[in-house]
């Protein structure tokens, strides 16, 4: 479809304002293949206290971008814990990796008289206030046991809402037997059972829904002969005051010994966490664009059939796209945008597909992988866009959900009454990132059009190097100006610039969504 905006957007001017943690939230979206680490900080009281209150009270979360090996031992009588920083090690490998060429090797030493077991595991603590968010989550690593040892391998998190209340969704692999088990606040109880085999990677991972009563938790297991999935008791504590004034994440991948095994071992590799997204939605369109294809504006523009559902086609005459085998993230090919300088004007090189099977659902999704080369794509006068149009005849309303961003963080969104599309205003914030040339990026537009004129009708999500940054935005873009004689839905995406240069940007593995509930006249 055609939209006619004339964006006049100058990244390098605009309005800013200082935002605060609550109107950026970062989800967590954490991954390490322990591909670029080079050692290991072990946990102690003293450091682990100075890196919380650099984030909590100074903003310095470097706490979150280290790697951590926790170490500690679990008293026989009362079943307290403690830190032991010296029984246990890890360092970097390159005997065995499930992908790369690296992973982590994990040992414990021998427990001393009056302990039960020795926890070691490599951690990612969360203390980022924004990021401490309720949702679903799931914590998962692939593990290697070699014959000769038989810990229990342990994959878990810990949700500390406050120092009163605190929850443990941990599981494990018993190497000697195959038990699934969790912890309780006595020692173990078995949920399941596995084929377990030395010698061979498998994946271990647990989902959590801290949104529900937060009485179960779901397990997962993988190896080469078998899928299998099992649910655990959540583990309540109570009173820790170590998390007084402030909430965390803890993130746990290793492996547990006990007092009558001796030295133990694994190996780790692809820890992660991720937050899942537990809307449902329908997917419409994948786009790998791996076909040979120039696309084109259609020339009959104004009728139904010019625009065939949920192809691709240029936003307007005078835009530039095809497909092309120079770059791809995934297959052989990519899409590649690009635009045509006019001195002083800005200019735009956009995609977009049309929905008219679903048009009247409210919520909408487009997601895309998106690369700029270096030289062809400029710090702060070019801009990738993504956009979600619901153009509703019947009632002579035409909503945009429009998003823009430059490589130097600064994020511009439509706001506001427009006698046209084009005439919209437009609102700027600093996103606080930054983006590098020669990198696949991920980038994310959900606009919820039952929450027109409201906040958060908007989501701008950016997948930047392992992390997940999220901004809520007001859905408040709209016009009148009706120029086609039916409904339909839009999804665009695209880039543009104003300075007298070509622009050049490649996308691929688009992906285009709807809520599956709900229409707009009933939400």
């Amino acid at each position: 479809m055609i939209l006619l905006l004339i964006v006049l957007l100058f990244f390098t001017s605009g309005c800013f304002h200082e935002i605060s943690e609550e109107e950026t939230s970062q989800h967590i979206s954490w991954e390490n293949g322990f591909e670029a680490v080079e050692n290991f900080r072990k946990t102690t009281a003293t450091e682990l206290r100075k890196a919380v209150e650099d984030c909590t009270l100074r903003r310095n979360c470097w706490i979150e971008e280290e790697c951590w090996l926790e170490i500690g031992i679990t008293d026989e009588a009362t079943r307290k814990y403690r830190l032991a920083p010296d029984m246990g090690d890890a360092s970097i490998t390159s005997e065995i990796a499930y992908e790369g060429e690296k992973s982590a090797k994990i040992v414990s030493y021998g427990i001393p008289p009056g302990y039960k077991e020795l926890f070691a595991a490599v951690a990612h603590y969360v203390r980022k206030q924004s990021s401490v968010k309720e949702g679903t989550y799931e914590v998962g690593a692939w593990f290697y046991v070699p014959e000769n040892k038989d810990p229990l391998v342990i994959i878990g998190m810990e949700y500390h809402p406050s120092w009163i209340i605190q929850y443990f969704t941990y599981a494990a692999i018993d190497a000697r037997d195959g038990s699934v088990l969790v912890p309780n606040p006595k020692g173990w109880t078995k949920v399941g059972q596995v084929e377990f085999e030395y010698n061979n990677w498998f994946k271990l991972w647990v989902t959590f829904d801290i949104t529900g009563s937060k009485e179960k938790f779901s397990i997962g297991y993988k190896s080469l002969s078998e899928v299998k999935t099992f649910e655990g008791d959540v583990w309540v504590g109570y009173y820790n005051p170590a998390y007084i004034g402030y909430k965390a994440f803890n993130f746990y991948a290793g492996l547990v010994s006990f007092d009558d095994r001796g030295d133990q071992e694994v190996y780790l590799d692809n820890f992660y966490v991720r937050e899942i997204d537990s809307r449902e939605w329908l997917l419409l369109k994948k786009s790998g664009f791996e076909h040979e294809k120039i696309f084109y504006f259609p020339e009959s523009w104004q009728g139904q059939n010019a625009h065939p559902e949920y192809e691709w086609h240029l936003e307007k005459p005078d835009q530039h796209a095809q497909t092309t085998t120079e770059l791809s993230l995934s297959g052989n090919r990519s899409a590649k945008l690009w635009t045509a300088p006019q001195h002083g004007k800005n200019v735009r090189s956009v995609l977009v597909a049309p929905d008219f099977t679903h048009w009247d659902k409210p919520l909408k999704k487009i997601s895309v992988y998106f690369y700029l080369p270096e030289g062809q794509f400029g710090e702060s006068d070019a801009g990738v866009w993504l956009d979600i149009d619901l153009y509703d005849r019947e009632n002579g309303k035409w909503y945009i959900a429009i998003v823009g961003f430059n490589r130097k963080g600064l994020i511009k969104y439509g706001i506001g009454y427009g006698a046209t599309g084009g005439q919209i205003s437009y609102a700027s914030l600093d996103g606080r990132f930054t983006l590098d040339c020669n990198k696949w990026y991920k980038a994310e537009l959900v606009a919820d059009f039952s929450k027109f004129g409201e906040d958060g009708g908007m989501i701008l999500k950016l997948y930047i190097d392992g992390k997940e940054y999220e901004w809520n935005l007001p859905l408040t873009a709209w016009t009148d100006y009706m120029i086609y004689g039916f409904s339909f839905g839009a999804y665009y995406f695209g880039i543009s610039n104003y300075l007298n240069y070509k622009a050049v940007a490649y996308f691929d593995e688009v992906e285009i969504y709807v809520g599956e509930k709900g229409d707009l006249h009933s939400a």
